[in-house]
């Protein structure tokens, strides 16, 4: 838009449509972009423009980006007529000419309110273009301070607000963390954290139980054996013994007593001491057991003591009888 545009080559001469423009304007660029040569960034470049009426080419500095040279003529930059155009790439003291391009350039009416202005010379163009480059680079300079105090300034923001979420999250976790397993029972809602000495307690907690479920376990599973002492006052030995075992806190007692003394009806006799004792808060009580050769008339008793006792009921018991018995109860 609003550019005269053509596709230009230096290491060959082709054929070349002339440009056309009209004296006096100043508001159309022209554009050369060179095809078959990279120009080096840092390479100026002049056009320069002749026509026979001129005792000399003229010259105007040129915009060079990636291999692209444009400017813009003044109004007076070309002569009524046929003119040559040629452009010189300088850079590290060296040139590069391209070939002459054609410029037609038509006459005006004559405008009776023009004032045309004197061209600029090469050296006042030159100076008007570092001067503009240098105000470039100081606003692009200052640009670029600005940017990165803005970007300095939202890190630290950035940075300030991260500290203070941590900060806040820190101080959360404080408020509403529970060191202890009472306190765990109070909890009704979301959100609180529980302290590594509520698990330390815990883990001990879970360490006791386990000890205890283990003593448990063995003592459900071993056989442990009593050594009940006999009543030899009432109970005739080798004739009499008695066994007792336990699993856990169930008991097993079972023997024989002869007995040495006649017992009368309704009456106690101990026969053996030393049993687990009850876990009932009275006397255990066996199921009825008899007398050798004749019916059931007397049942045992384990006091709270540990005493195994003959209980005889409404016939005596007389010297020499022999009783049997086995039975089982849970102890404390």
């Amino acid at each position: 838009m609003n550019t005269i545009k053509r596709d230009v080559y230096v290491l060959r001469n082709t054929i070349k449509i002339p440009i056309e423009v009209t004296k006096g304007t100043d508001m159309l660029g022209l554009e050369f972009a060179v095809r078959d040569y990279e120009i080096p960034a840092t390479a100026a470049a002049v056009a320069y423009v002749y026509h026979k009426s001129m005792d000399k080419p003229k010259g105007t500095l040129c915009d060079v980006d990636n291999s692209v040279i444009s400017f813009t003529p003044s109004g007076d930059f070309f002569a009524v007529g046929m003119n040559e155009l040629q452009i010189r790439v300088i850079n590290d003291g060296k040139s590069l000419i391209s070939f002459k391009e054609t410029i037609k350039c038509s006459d005006t009416m004559g405008f009776p309110d023009d004032e045309e202005e004197k061209q600029k010379t090469l050296v006042e163009q030159l100076l008007t273009k570092v001067g503009k480059e240098e105000g470039d680079r100081k606003t692009a300079d200052d640009t670029e301070r600005e940017e990165r105090i803005a970007a300095d300034d939202a890190e630290k923001k950035a940075r300030i607000a991260e500290e203070n979420a941590r900060a806040e999250a820190d101080e959360a976790i404080r408020a509403n963390r529970i060191v202890t397993l009472d306190e765990i029972d109070l909890v009704t809602e979301e959100g609180f954290f529980v302290d590594a000495l509520a698990v330390k307690e815990l883990n001990s907690n879970l360490t006791k139980v386990n000890n205890i479920l283990t003593n448990m376990e063995s003592n459900l599973m071993a056989i442990n054996t009593y050594h009940m002492t006999l009543n030899t006052s009432n109970v005739k030995t080798p004739d009499s013994w008695i066994e007792c075992n336990r699993i856990g806190n169930l008991v097993m007692i079972n023997g024989c007593a002869k007995i040495t003394k006649a017992v009368n009806t309704y009456s106690v006799l101990n026969i053996a001491s030393g049993a687990p004792v009850p876990c009932c808060n009275k006397q255990l009580y066996t199921v009825a057991i008899a007398q050798d050769n004749t019916y059931s008339n007397c049942f045992l008793e384990v006091s709270k003591s540990g005493a195994v006792n003959l209980l005889v009921r409404w016939q005596k018991a007389s010297s020499g009888d022999i009783f049997y018995y086995e039975f089982c109860y849970i102890c404390k």
